[in-house]
């Protein structure tokens, strides 16, 4: 089950972001939607900072990114 927690928008209401909590789960996923077209889908587990990331551009190009403890590899 997800979870909503929370949902903020810029002042044009172009910007969004949403952030929803795993049920009994350590997980937190990030929903971030910029007018320049590019998504961002970030999972991060909570204690051990480590994160990934999936990044679909304006372009339909899509990047992978895994980073833990200040170390980041590009899929």
């Amino acid at each position: 089950m997800i979870r909503p927690r929370d949902r903020e928008f810029d002042s044009n209401g172009e910007y969004e972001y949403q952030e929803f909590d795993l049920a009994d789960s350590d997980l937190t996923v990030n929903l971030t939607h910029r007018p320049d077209g590019d998504t961002t889908i970030l999972i991060s587990r909570e204690g051990d900072g480590v994160e990934a990331a999936i990044i679909a551009d304006e372009d339909d190009r899509m990047t992978a990114r895994v980073e833990e403890e200040n170390e980041e590899e590009k899929v």
